[in-house]
């Protein structure tokens, strides 16, 4: 999810708009007549800013759904509480009488008398006793609320490897919810947990870092780690609270907004926030000089573009715009310092070939003895 994010917001606006720009300009302007500078500029930021709001509550609305439909691993229909016909929060009694009302109505004995596929009624009784024995478990309930299916993988993997690690040791029997009580204590259910958690955003935190340190996030660089920083803090609360109060309220929060009704459960909560941030951090690369702009103002939005050229000691690949703009400005002084209707010529054909070759020489002129754009030119290695 975070490389395809990186590569639809690298890659889709800075394609995008210049395709856009094109063909409005050519629908709207004339041959012959170009816009001014001010509104090509504006015409610009409009068009990344809507590109920027669209792909943003798209990738916002995939990351929902890809957590929440109904065949996904992580969505409540696939949850042991679904199984049970429960909610997060149930109570242990609650788990109880479920488990024994279920377990007698799915009985495959039961379930074959009435006419139903033995293997699937097999199949649904296993996941129910399965279901009942996670939830049943204080420490087990506790780290797949948070953590989510593939925490009961780990937890088998932990219980097997002390089993074979005490094989030698004693050759006494031990049930097996003796060996799991030895076999999984707080601290293990809680570093199972934050382990992979940290795995995924120390991945999160590189790909920022990379594109910070190599140029391709300049601008209003440091409050995306402070935002990483802060789903670090709030996962981490959810994660070592010993009581869901608190998490079952933000739940219910979520639940008095109609399409947030699928978010049950708090690995799904935690799940969502993973989605969804990375696309804000990322969209606000793209999205950060054109809203400065629109808000604050050219003026503010070149001071905090030459600041990063400062800072890095180069022009980077978006400063390419910032060139045309002034080439762009070069050739319209060209073209109005010349009054074209008053010089005889031979023919309309060589007026204008004469006009477009003065107003080339004049550009060349021009950029030649303009400091900062012949400064330009040679830092992005464009002849002159």
């Amino acid at each position: 999810m975070l490389i395809s994010s990186v590569a639809v917001w690298s890659i889709l606006p800075s394609v995008l708009a210049p395709i856009i720009q094109w063909i409005y300009e050519k629908m709207k302007y004339p041959v012959g007549e170009r816009p001014t500078i001010k509104s090509k500029q504006n015409l610009r930021q409009r068009i990344i800013l809507t590109i920027g709001i669209f792909l943003l509550a798209f990738r916002v609305a995939q990351g929902y759904y890809d957590v929440t439909k109904d065949n996904s691993d992580l969505s409540y229909q696939q949850s042991h509480y679904h199984a049970l016909n429960l909610t997060s929060t149930a109570l242990p009694r609650d788990i109880r009488r479920q488990y024994k009302k279920l377990s007698v109505t799915n009985h495959p004995d039961k379930a074959r008398s009435l006419g139903k596929d033995p293997k699937q009624a097999e199949d649904d009784f296993i996941e129910l006793k399965t279901s009942y024995e996670i939830l049943s478990d204080p420490k087990l309930k506790f780290g797949y609320d948070r953590f989510g299916p593939t925490f009961v993988d780990k937890i088998k993997q932990l219980i097997k490897q002390q089993e074979e690690g005490s094989h030698f040791e004693s050759k006494s029997q031990k049930s097996k919810k003796q060996k799991e009580e030895s076999a999984i204590s707080d601290w293990e259910v809680l570093s199972t947990g934050v382990k992979n958690a940290m795995a995924e955003h120390g991945l999160t935190f590189a790909v920022l870092l990379f594109l910070w340190v190599f140029g391709m996030a300049p601008t209003g660089r440091f409050w995306r780690f402070y935002f990483l920083g802060c789903q670090v803090l709030i996962e981490l609360t959810i994660y070592t609270r010993p009581e869901d109060n608190r998490i079952i309220q933000v739940l219910e929060w979520f639940h008095a907004y109609g399409f947030l009704k699928k978010i049950q459960l708090p690995y799904q909560l935690i799940s969502v926030l993973r989605k969804i941030l990375p696309e804000f951090l990322l969209g606000a690369m793209q999205l950060y000089l054109p809203l400065i702009e629109l808000f604050f103002g050219h003026k503010k939005a070149d001071e905090i573009r030459q600041t990063s050229i400062a800072k890095t000691g180069k022009l980077k690949p978006q400063d390419i715009e910032n060139v045309s703009t002034l080439v762009d400005q070069v050739y319209f002084e060209a073209k109005n310092a010349l009054d074209w209707e008053l010089i005889a010529f031979p023919s309309e054909q060589s007026r204008k070939d004469v006009r477009d070759q003065t107003i080339q020489d004049m550009m060349v002129m021009k950029v030649d003895e303009d400091p900062e754009v012949k400064e330009a030119y040679r830092e992005l290695n464009v002849p002159v």
